[in-house]
């Protein structure tokens, strides 16, 4: 059959069809008529088909929610009961994430950590390292993991997601005193043999000064607060403990600022302000502070005691400077040239038995004094350059010229005859004036000779008038000179007579036996 013909039978098959639907329908449609006519009163009610579809919705709207409300219950519950033995998210304990960690695995990871532990104790000399496990020491937390899990209630656990927390859990290391003790006592410093007591502070008379010295730390330890202190370091889980910081070196017990050595101090310092006078006429010598603390020293009472061989010490020192007899001088000639000249028993001689015997006293007094030294012997003078003086008689024997100073300014001089050389040669030398006396005779072995200003310094030699002679000065001595003695004028020795006193100082000297000094 072809195509066409097959199409065309459809069309009428379907216009048929259309007719025999227009017929049912008019005869549905004339039979509810009849139906209508017959029941006016009980016809069906009519229902709007979008209620039908109101109806679906809101079932399914209602499905949808039961089950997203079971679902987000299910996830709800899961989470407290999740969160009930695990951390939550955004969650550190010691820096560490902990995020949905049960409580058993938290603690194992921080006490793994924990289990490197070492504390570092330093003594003043030494260092001494303490491990965990030495003497059975252990570590653990100082609070529960679990207490740190139940801070947080898992029925807020949704809430507490968007917030985080950081945990902070200390260690503590538990240890027995007995087994730490033991321990300890292997570390050098803890040997009782190597400890050195502390010292107390104290004055001291040095360098002409009174000083505090300060207290001295040691290294004697006291033992039970060592270890107390390390029993603590290990319960705070401390890695260092200084022990000195600790303070537990036993201190000094007299400190610098205490009472008692400020009032030590005070004493001492009086005594070093005290002045000590040596009064040797026309000079006058202050002991030094320097040496005037060596000869004392500070009790253990804190009373200033005087040393009595300290004293003679310094005494020793003291008669080797001023005793002057039997020495050499450097003297100031007329010219100012500058001599060395020899005086035998002219000087000072220091007695220093009682000397030191007098200075003791004094000392013990603790008082400013001045007093006259203890001498065998005694010179005219002393100043800083010699025992001569600026008061003296100068005789230049090889100008044949006498002069006499006062006070360094030259007062009188004079020309004179020496002894005749060479037998009666008038000798060089330092001495003091024996003394003076008017009309006194001279006696010798070839000669009876009266005089009337006598003013002998050598033995049998002095200076005095002598009115035979007309002349004096020049080469006289050499043919016709003394006997040794110094001849003047009678108008100068009257004079000179006048002006000197026992003691003074008698200068003689040759130029060509002097020894010059060079300046």
């Amino acid at each position: 059959m072809s195509r066409g013909k097959k199409d065309r039978e459809k069309i009428k098959n379907k216009e048929k069809s259309s007719v025999e639907a227009d017929k049912m329908e008019q005869v549905e449609e004339s039979k509810d008529a009849d139906d209508k006519s017959e029941n006016l009163y009980e016809q069906d009610p009519f229902i709007d088909p979008s209620v039908y579809r109101y109806r679906r919705k809101k079932r399914m709207i209602r499905t949808v929610t039961i089950t997203a409300v079971a679902v987000l219950l299910a996830v709800y519950i899961g989470g407290v009961i999740f969160h009930m033995h695990c951390f939550g998210l955004n969650t550190t304990i010691n820096g560490k994430d902990v995020a949905g960690k049960t409580v058993k695995s938290v603690e194992n990871m921080l006490l793994a950590d924990a289990r490197n532990y070492i504390l570092d104790i330093k003594f003043r000399d030494s260092d001494f390292t303490f491990a965990l496990g030495d003497a059975d020491s252990d570590v653990m937390l100082t609070e529960s993991v679990d207490a740190l899990l139940k801070k947080n209630s898992p029925f807020l656990w949704f809430v507490n997601s968007f917030y985080s927390y950081d945990y902070k859990i200390d260690y503590t290391v538990n240890c027995d005193r007995e087994k730490l003790k033991a321990c300890l006592q292997t570390a050098s410093a803890m040997d009782p043999a190597e400890m050195v007591k502390s010292k107390d502070a104290k004055v001291v008379l040095e360098d002409g000064e009174a000083k505090i010295i300060p207290e001295e730390l040691g290294t004697k330890l006291d033992t039970g607060k060592v270890y107390d202190k390390v029993l603590n370091a290990l319960k705070n889980y401390d890695t260092s403990l200084d022990v000195e910081a600790a303070e537990c070196y036993i201190p000094a017990h007299i400190l610098a600022d205490s009472k008692s050595i400020l009032e030590t101090k005070e004493k001492a310092d009086a005594f070093v302000n005290i002045e000590a006078v040596y009064d040797f006429g026309s000079y006058t010598y202050t002991i030094p502070r320097e040496e005037l603390t060596k000869m004392a020293y500070v009790s253990s009472d804190g009373s200033i005691k005087i040393s009595r061989s300290n004293v003679e010490a310094y005494v020793e020192k003291f008669r080797d400077r001023f005793t002057t007899a039997d020495t050499d001088r450097e003297f100031t000639t007329h010219d100012r040239k500058t001599i060395l000249v020899h005086g035998g028993y002219y000087g000072w001689v220091i007695d220093a038995e009682t000397e030191a015997e007098e200075l003791y006293e004094l000392l013990l007094k603790k008082k400013s004094f001045t007093k006259e030294p203890a001498c065998k012997r005694r010179g005219y003078a002393l100043c800083d350059q010699n025992d001569i003086g600026s008061t003296y008689v100068e005789i230049d024997l090889t100008n044949q010229h006498v002069y006499y100073y006062q006070n360094g300014r030259l007062k009188w001089d004079s020309d004179c005859v020496t002894g005749q050389m060479p037998g009666h040669k008038t000798p060089g030398g330092l001495y003091g004036l024996s003394y003076k006396k008017m009309h006194a005779t001279l006696i010798g072995e070839d000669y009876e000779t009266p005089v009337t200003y006598w003013m002998p310094f050598n033995g049998g030699i002095g200076l005095h008038d002598a009115n035979w002679r007309g002349k004096f000065g020049g080469e006289i001595y050499t043919y016709s000179g003394s006997h040794g003695c110094v001849n003047l004028p009678v108008d100068k020795a009257a004079e000179l007579y006048e002006y000197v006193e026992a003691g003074m100082p008698i200068v003689c000297y040759w130029r060509e036996e002097v020894t010059f000094v060079n300046k």
